[in-house]
C-alpha cells in the first residue's frame, strides 16, 4: 500500500460520496464504477482525465473501508483467548468483617401513638389556635367550642336537682318522725292502744276477783262431802280456759308474725330494686364512660373511670345477689308464718270446743248442788272470760304498735331508695353536662404534632376535631411476603433508610408479625412490595403479605411522620468473620470417600442441581492463590462451609483458610486453572474473547 495521502470522494465537494459494502457488494461496487468509466470515456471525452482521477480514489476508498470492516466479522486479527491469564483485578484477599443477611422491606414511618380528639359538644368552634403541622405541648390550648347551651342545661338541671333534693329530703325528714315517734312511744309504753288494752285488762281482773270471792264464801256453806265433786269440775273448767287464752293467744301471735314476714319481704324487695337501679345506673353510666369523645383524648384517666365504675358494678351485683337472696328468705318467712298461723287458729278453734264442753260440765255440777252457787260459778267463768279477752286484747294491741312501727320503717326506706335513685339520676346527668362544657375547652392530651385538623371556625364539627400524633415515638408499618416470614422473628435488629435523610441509616426492631395474612390483589405498589424475598408461584396476581410493625429506636433526628422507609432486617450475621467476595464463591463437587476433588469437571459437575436440591444449598468452594506474589501463581481449589452471605460478601471458614489469604473473585471465570498455574495480565480478558475460546 502506497504511503501517500488517499483523497477520498468527501474531500471533494463535487463528488457524491460511495458507500462501502463488504464481500460481494465490493466487488458489485467496482464493477459499476468501471461501466461508469467506460461510459464517461465514450460520452464525455472532455473531462475524462478529471474523472478517471476520481473514479480511482472511489475504488482505493472502497477497498480500504472494506479491508477495515471484514477482518474483524470473520474473526481475522482479534486477540485470542489465553486459558492460563489471571487478571490481577480478580485477586482478593481474606479479610476479618462483619457479614449481615437481611430481608429488605418498604414501609411507612408512623406514630406509635396517635390521638384523635373529639368534643361531646355539637356546638360552633369559636377559636382554633393550631394548624397541621403544628407542634404542640402536652395541656396547651388547642380550640374553644361555644359552650352557652350547654351551661344554660346545666344552671336548670342543678336547680331542678335542688328542688328535687329538698323535696325528698322533706319525705324522708317526714317518714323518718313518723317512725321515731311510733317507736319511741313502742318503747315508752305511751301507745295509746296499749294502754287502753291494759286498763281494760285490769277492770276485768277486778271483776274475776270478785266473783271468786262470792264463789268460794257459797262453796264454804255447802257440805264437804259434795265440795270435791265440784272441784273437779272447777279445776277442769280453769284448766280448759287457760288452754283456750294460750291457744288464742298464739293465733294472735302467729297472725302479727305474717304481718312481720310481710313488712320485711316489702322491705327486701324494695331494697333489692334499689339495689338494681343502682346498678343499671352504673352501667348506664360505664356506657357514657366509653364513649365520651373528651375521655378517649387521656387514656389514663379514661381507664381509670372505667376501672373504678367496673368496680363498683361488681360490688353492686354482689349487693344485688345478697337482695335477691335475702327477698327470697322472706318470701319463705311469709310463707312459714301462713302455716304456722294456719295451725294456731286450728289449735284455737279446738281449744275453744274443750271450753265449751267444760264449762256444761261445771254448769251441771253445780246445779246438782244449789242454783245461787251455779249463778255464782257463771259469774266467775264470765268474769274469767273477760280477763282472758283483756289479756288478748293486750297482746294484739303490742303487734299493732310493732307493726306500725315497721310500717314506719318501710315508709322512710322506701323515701331514702326513692331519693338516692332520683339523685343518681339527677347527677348522672349534671356530670355528662359537665364533662360536655370541659370538652368545649380542647387542650393537646400529649406532646407531640397536629397532623390534621377537621374543625373549622364558625361550624360545629363533625366527628372529629384534630389528630395529635407523638413524633418521638414512631413505628414503621409495613409488609412481608409468605416467603419471608418464617425467617423473621420478634426482636431482629433493622436498619432503615428514608428518602428525606438520604443515606443516614436509622435503627429499629422487629416489635410485631402479624400471625394473619392479609390478602393482596395485583402487585402489592404500597409498604412492604419492595421485599428482598421471593413470594413463589401463586395463582393469578394474588400474594400473601402479613403485617409487620417495628419500633424505631435511636437517633429520630430528620425522620418525618408518613415517610416512606426501606427496611432492612436483619435475620442473619457473623462477626469478625473470615470474609470472600461473594464472587469468590463456587459450587463444590461432592466430596468422595472424605476427599475433596480438585478437578475443573467436579467443579462444574459439582454446580448443578438434582431434584429437591439447588445450587445455594450444595457445598462451595473458594479458588485459592497461592504464592500471589509470584508472575506464575498456582490455583488451588478449598472446599469452605458459607456461614452467612450478604452485602456482596460471605463469611466462610475452611481448611488453610485465614486472614490475609488470597483468591480469586470471579472464580467461575478460572475453573480451567484449578490445579494449575497462570500468570498475571493487567487487562481482563473480554467476552468476545471468551466466547471466541469457547467456540
Amino acid at each position: 500500500m502506497s504511503d501517500e495521502p488517499v483523497i477520498t470522494p468527501v474531500d471533494d465537494p463535487t463528488v457524491t460520496p460511495v458507500t462501502a459494502v463488504a464481500g460481494e457488494g465490493s466487488a458489485k461496487s467496482s464493477k459499476s464504477l468501471l461501466k461508469d468509466k467506460k461510459k464517461l470515456k465514450f460520452g464525455k471525452k472532455k473531462s475524462s482525465k478529471k474523472k478517471k482521477i476520481i473514479i480511482g480514489v472511489s475504488v482505493v476508498a472502497v477497498l480500504v473501508v472494506a479491508g477495515l470492516v471484514v477482518p474483524p466479522l470473520l474473526g481475522i486479527g482479534a486477540p485470542k483467548y489465553d486459558p492460563t491469564a489471571v487478571y490481577r483485578g480478580d485477586v482478593a484477599t481474606v479479610t476479618k468483617d462483619d457479614v449481615t443477611k437481611s430481608l429488605s422491606m418498604t414501609g411507612t414511618l408512623k406514630s406509635a401513638k396517635s390521638m384523635t380528639l373529639f368534643s361531646s359538644l355539637n356546638s360552633k368552634v369559636q377559636t382554633l389556635n393550631v394548624k397541621p403541622g403544628d407542634r404542640v405541648s402536652r395541656g396547651q390550648f388547642l380550640a374553644q367550642l361555644d359552650s352557652s347551651e350547654a351551661m344554660s342545661q346545666l344552671s336548670s338541671q342543678q336547680s331542678q336537682l335542688n328542688e328535687s333534693r329538698v323535696t325528698q329530703q322533706n319525705s324522708i325528714d317526714e317518714a323518718a318522725q313518723n317512725y321515731q315517734n311510733a317507736k319511741s312511744a313502742l318503747d315508752q309504753g305511751l301507745n295509746q292502744d296499749i294502754r287502753g288494752a291494759q286498763t281494760a285488762l285490769h277492770e276485768a281482773q277486778n271483776e274475776y276477783v270478785k266473783a271468786s270471792r262470792a264463789y268460794d264464801q257459797m262453796k264454804q256453806e255447802k257440805d264437804n262431802r259434795t265440795l270435791q265433786a265440784l272441784l273437779d269440775q272447777e279445776n277442769a273448767l280453769r284448766s280448759a280456759n287457760q288452754e283456750a287464752e294460750n291457744a288464742r293467744m298464739e293465733a294472735n301471735r302467729a297472725g302479727a308474725a305474717v304481718a312481720d314476714a310481710k313488712t320485711q319481704r316489702d322491705i327486701a324487695a324494695i331494697e333489692r330494686d334499689s339495689a338494681k337501679d343502682d346498678l343499671a345506673l352504673a352501667r348506664k353510666e360505664l356506657e357514657r364512660i366509653k364513649k365520651d369523645p373528651t375521655l378517649k383524648a387521656d387514656p389514663n384517666k379514661l381507664a381509670e373511670l372505667i376501672e373504678a365504675t367496673k368496680q363498683r358494678i361488681a360490688e353492686l351485683m354482689s349487693e344485688v345477689n345478697a337482695k335477691d337472696q335475702n327477698a327470697d328468705a322472706t318470701e319463705k318467712a311469709v310463707k312459714d308464718a301462713w302455716s304456722q298461723q294456719a295451725q294456731a287458729k286450728q289449735a284455737a278453734n279446738h281449744a275453744s270446743e274443750n271450753l265449751g264442753m267444760a264449762r256444761r260440765q261445771f254448769r251441771a255440777a253445780l246445779r246438782q248442788i244449789d242454783s245461787q252457787i251455779a249463778d255464782a260459778g257463771d259469774a266467775v267463768a264470765k268474769a274469767q272470760t273477760g280477763v282472758s279477752d283483756a289479756k288478748v286484747a293486750l297482746d294484739s294491741a303490742k303487734i299493732h304498735a310493732a307493726q306500725e312501727v315497721n310500717s314506719n320503717l318501710r315508709a322512710l326506706r322506701a323515701a331514702q331508695a326513692t331519693a338516692g335513685s332520683g339523685m343518681a339520676e339527677g347527677q348522672s346527668a349534671i356530670q355528662k353536662l359537665r364533662a360536655d362544657i370541659s370538652s368545649a375547652h380542647v387542650t393537646s392530651p400529649m406532646a407531640g404534632i397536629v397532623t390534621s385538623v377537621t374543625a373549622k371556625v364558625g361550624a360545629a364539627p363533625e366527628g372529629s376535631l384534630m389528630t395529635v400524633e407523638d413524633d418521638q415515638n414512631m413505628v414503621i408499618e409495613t409488609q412481608i411476603k409468605e416467603s419471608g416470614v418464617a425467617k423473621l422473628n420478634v426482636g431482629n435488629q433493622v436498619t432503615f433508610t428514608t428518602p428525606a435523610t438520604g443515606d443516614k441509616e436509622f435503627t429499629g426492631t422487629v416489635a410485631f408479625i402479624s400471625p394473619a395474612a392479609v390478602d393482596q390483589t395485583a402487585a402489592p405498589s404500597g409498604p412492604g412490595a419492595d421485599q428482598g424475598v421471593n413470594s413463589g408461584s401463586g395463582s393469578g396476581n394474588t400474594s400473601v403479605m402479613f403485617p409487620v410493625q417495628i419500633t424505631v429506636t435511636g437517633d429520630l433526628q430528620g425522620l418525618r411522620l408518613g415517610s416512606t422507609a426501606k427496611v432492612k432486617a436483619i435475620i442473619a450475621g457473623q462477626k469478625n468473620a473470615l470474609t470472600v467476595p461473594k464472587g469468590a464463591l463456587i459450587d463444590s463437587p461432592t466430596p468422595v470417600d472424605g476427599q475433596d476433588s480438585h478437578s475443573p469437571e467436579g467443579s462444574v459437575s459439582g454446580g448443578m442441581t438434582g431434584p429437591g436440591m439447588s445450587a445455594d444449598d450444595g457445598p462451595k468452594s473458594v479458588l485459592v492463590v497461592e504464592n500471589p506474589d509470584s508472575e506464575q501463581p498456582k490455583i488451588r481449589e478449598v472446599q469452605v462451609e458459607v456461614l452467612v452471605e450478604g452485602n456482596g460478601m460471605a463469611a466462610i471458614k475452611g481448611k488453610g483458610i485465614k486472614d490475609g489469604t488470597s483468591v480469586l473473585d470471579n472464580a467461575m471465570n478460572y475453573l480451567d486453572l484449578i490445579g494449575e498455574t497462570g500468570h498475571y495480565v493487567d487487562t481482563p480478558q473480554t467476552m468476545e474473547q471468551t466466547d471466541g475460546a469457547m467456540g
